[in-house]
């Protein structure tokens, strides 16, 4: 082996130590770039879900609570619709009621001023059946009364002071006819001797039996004047309360409507 051989082979032998070195180096950088992604590309890949996540929640909260918000709007118009139907049902109600305690008002009216402020009415006349008219037409005139009553009682509350008060009118106008009960045969008898002594004249002929059938006529009016101011009392009272009960109402209703 020539010297020139050995320069050769020491020179490869040089440049293979070099080369090792630089694959070494190499594979150290590659090693170094590996951790580097996996390290930071973890946290950025782990950091990019959370975030997906993130606004995958955002949007699914928003989903409830839009879900949430229609849901009580909902509940909202069927309690709103509930109401108003509630209030529409009290109005017919009430007007119903209102309708029956007028007309129970009004045969109270009809009742006081034909029949128990009439002082004509038991006055004698040359028919012989106008006592009877008289008392049967008195009689249909409570039972009105007293069936109007039943029917105005069924809107509103019975121990209400208007229902008090219609009640009193009941009860007054029952006594009427108890009292019209003990004087009328009286009435009766006085009449039909005036009648007969007097049937066929044109003018009075007795005028001690007339006078008889008008001092009859005053004792059974004596007797049913206290029931008839009683009456006259609680019919005044009825009026009021049904003024007073009017504008309650309206003024609840008008609060109703402006609430809806």
């Amino acid at each position: 082996m020539t010297p020139e051989d050995f320069e050769k082979i020491q020179q490869l032998i040089e440049n293979s130590n070099h080369l090792g070195f630089v694959y070494q180096f190499v594979i150290i950088l590659i090693a170094i770039l590996l951790w580097v992604i996996t390290y930071f590309g973890g946290s950025y890949l782990k950091k990019k879900g959370e975030n997906h996540a993130t606004k995958e929640d955002v949007k699914h909260i928003t989903h409830q609570i839009e879900s949430i918000k229609t849901e009580n709007q909902k509940e909202l118009e069927e309690f709103k619709f509930q109401i108003i139907q509630k209030i529409d049902k009290e109005k017919e109600h009430f007007d119903e009621g209102m309708s029956q305690l007028l007309l129970y008002f009004d045969s109270c009216s009809d009742f006081y001023f034909n029949y128990l402020t009439n002082q004509l009415l038991w006055l004698p006349s040359l028919d012989p059946d106008s006592y009877n008219h008289t008392k049967e037409s008195f009689r249909l005139e409570i039972i009105a009364v007293l069936k109007r009553y039943q029917r105005a009682s069924i809107y509103f509350e019975l121990h209400s002071e208007l229902m008090i008060n219609a009640r009193s009118l009941v009860i007054a106008a029952i006594s009427t006819n108890e009292k019209l009960f003990v004087h009328y045969p009286q009435l009766v008898t006085d009449y039909m001797v005036w009648y007969h002594e007097n049937a066929g004249m044109t003018e009075h002929g007795n005028e001690v039996d007339i006078n008889k059938i008008y001092d009859t006529i005053s004792v059974f009016w004596d007797d049913l004047n206290p029931i008839v101011e009683s009456f006259s009392e609680g019919y005044q009272r009825l009026k009021e309360n049904m003024n007073e009960y009017l504008r309650s109402h309206i003024s609840q209703q008008a609060t109703y409507e402006s609430s809806t």
